[in-house]
């Protein structure tokens, strides 16, 4: 599966992260549109840790091998922007580590959450009327809806010893996995591991490195050898935080 470059982005230098972050992280990653705090929000699990990424102001830490980082569209921005992210399907994305048997590449387990079932419902009926992409599953759909790239394979075509670049997704959507290069940095966007706030009905072709995706916003991930994964840099098009972090429009 061919790789595609997506939006461009710009990144800056973070400032200091609050105390809210995780303890014994490194590193704070930015971006164009990285723009307020992140946080952790409830008790975490024995098991797992949460992050929240809300396009905070000053960056924040990856998290660790293990750790689940929630990156959600605050709030706020969609209150601002009004009916510019009105129709935006999807309201936040959990990330993680996926570990794979080889050192070749680096890997994500990603599920979308969207605004409602009816949105879901709303999205998965705009692709029955799509060339190409009417017969493959709801996972495909998904993660074709939210992801940057063209053919989405199954989740029973990836092969964890030897695995190729690339999205697989469960029948259901339930699970998907992003194959691709090990960041060298929590900052490195370089592996194409996008995420998409979309808009339905967006993204209808396939297999052209020229086609054009829109969204509302985007976050790019790096995903580390040792399993960390953080945003490495971010897309709010026009809108973002003032110093004091107030969303407006630049």
């Amino acid at each position: 599966m061919p790789r595609r470059k997506t939006l461009p982005t710009a990144l800056t230098t973070a400032a200091a992260v609050t105390a809210l972050m995780l303890a014994g992280c490194s590193s704070s990653p930015t971006g164009e549109g990285a723009n307020g705090s992140g946080s952790n929000e409830g008790k975490p699990s024995q098991a797992q840790s949460a992050t929240v990424y809300d396009f905070p102001l000053n960056g924040m830490e990856p998290v660790g091998k293990g750790e689940q980082l929630t990156v959600v569209l605050p709030d706020d921005l969609k209150q601002a922007a009004g009916k510019e992210a009105s129709s935006v399907v999807v309201e936040s994305f959990t990330v993680s580590s996926h570990k794979l048997q080889t050192a070749e590449y680096c890997a994500v387990d990603i599920s979308v959450q969207f605004v409602s079932d009816d949105a879901k419902k709303g999205l998965l009926n705009s692709y029955n009327k799509v060339k190409n992409l009417s017969d493959d599953t709801d996972g495909q759909k998904i993660a074709h809806a939210t992801l940057y790239r063209g053919e989405i394979a199954t989740l029973d075509e990836l092969d964890e010893t030897n695995p190729e670049e690339g999205i697989y997704a469960a029948d259901d959507g339930s699970q998907i996995v992003q194959v691709a290069d090990c960041a060298s940095s929590p900052q490195d966007d370089d592996a194409d591991i996008t995420l998409g706030f979309s808009y339905p009905g967006t993204r209808n072709s396939l297999g052209d490195s020229y086609e054009v995706y829109k969204d509302f916003a985007t976050a790019n991930l790096a995903v580390m050898a040792d399993g960390s994964v953080s945003v490495a840099s971010t897309d709010t098009g026009d809108w973002m935080r003032d110093s004091s972090g107030k969303w407006i429009k630049g």
